[in-house]
């Protein structure tokens, strides 16, 4: 009897361990069957297998967390973190599902568990410069600039050419006021040749903030004979232009960016600017009247348009403008003096004399001078 006891306990235990490799087999020839799948870009099938592997042995962590890897391929972002999650549950140090939750969590905009993520992987290997930089931007999209500025200055300090990264340090730098560093750190770009023309655009700005207008040109140049250049590229070479006198050239760039936006409003107000400089009269006063339809009421935009009307000798037009001004501001002392001017013109001299009292009476200087010639004194 104890013989037969024993039988049947060896029997039983061949038996359990046969079937246990059946099912390993089984499992086995499924994760196989997704691994190549995997490898012909058949992330659908490779799912599908790495499913029916999971399905036979439940705690197969290794086909758990290759199908996160088929998950994402396929942006099914959240089931790939639901993998993820059974993998770091089942071996809370494996660095790469850390890693590959972080990415999961950064593709929903999901910050704060992309930071967690890549905080776990960046302890188990601080060497991960991919995940610092990724955690950097997650922490940028928290408002966290400090912390992401102090990730991007270790990236590429061990990186020094890791554009990604310059770029957005540089970023960081700029919301952080730190003009010198993200001067420097555009400079590096450019030198690097990683998104040079975009790198260009954002030091003329810096540039163009410093008043230092003919580098910003020489930036804006590159910028927009890469072919990329917007309204905004032109717009602002233009201002450079206008600052260094090459009225010509600010004219032509203004011209360039309204043929882009039609209703950007600092470059019709600079192309006015232009045309009154140019003494084309005629443009300026149409420009300002674009300006006055984007922004009815805009003081300075009518004393700019009367200036303009004055010129052309059209002073009816140019009194409409200093009267509204004056509408608007009754202490605009240029004002009255230009109104006066204008009736003058209209052979309206006691209006005349009454505006120009009133200009000098401000404080107006120049209105001294024709007071006793318009009123007779």
């Amino acid at each position: 009897m104890r013989y037969l006891i024993c039988f049947l306990f060896v029997a039983s235990f061949f038996a359990t361990a046969t079937a246990q490799k059946q099912v390993d087999r089984q499992a086995a020839f499924h994760f196989n069957e997704a691994v190549m799948a995997f490898k012909s870009n058949d992330y659908e099938t490779a799912i599908s297998s790495y499913g029916k592997a999971i399905g036979i042995d439940p705690n197969y962590t290794k086909a758990r967390y290759n199908r996160a890897k088929a998950f994402l391929r396929v942006k099914s972002f959240k089931k790939a973190i639901g993998d993820l999650n059974e993998v770091v549950k089942a071996d809370p140090t494996h660095t790469n599902a850390w890693k590959y939750k972080g990415y999961a969590h950064m593709q929903l905009k999901l910050y704060p568990g992309a930071i967690n993520s890549y905080n776990k992987a960046l302890t188990l290997d601080p060497k991960l410069n991919d995940c610092r930089a990724n955690r950097a931007i997650a922490f940028m999209n928290e408002g966290k600039v400090k912390l992401a500025k102090a990730d991007l200055l270790h990236v590429v300090e061990a990186e020094p050419d890791n554009g990604n990264a310059l770029y957005n340090l540089a970023v960081c730098q700029n919301k952080m006021k730190d003009v010198d560093g993200a001067l420097q750190t555009y400079t590096k770009l450019i030198e690097i040749g990683h998104k040079p023309e975009m790198a260009s655009k954002q030091r003329a700005k810096i540039l163009v903030n410093r008043k230092e207008y003919a580098p910003a040109i020489v930036d804006l140049d590159k910028a927009i004979a890469s072919g990329k250049s917007g309204c905004e590229d032109y717009y602002l070479r233009g201002y450079c232009k206008l600052k260094t006198e090459d009225l010509e050239g600010a004219d032509e760039d203004f011209k360039k960016a309204l043929s882009i936006n039609q209703t950007h409003k600092p470059s019709i107000q600079n192309k006015a600017f232009t045309s009154y400089k140019l003494e084309k009269y005629d443009e300026a006063v149409k420009d300002f009247t674009k300006v006055l339809e984007i922004t009815p009421g805009d003081k300075n935009t009518h004393v700019n348009r009367g200036l303009s009307s004055l010129k052309l000798k059209d002073f009816k037009s140019a009194h409409s403008d200093f009267s509204k001004v004056i509408e608007i501001d009754p202490q605009h002392a240029t004002a009255y003096y230009n109104r006066a001017s204008a009736a003058i013109g209209l052979a309206q001299n006691d209006s005349a004399c009454t505006d120009m009292r009133t200009a000098a009476k401000l404080g107006y200087q120049e209105a001294f001078n024709h007071i006793r010639q318009i009123c007779n004194d």
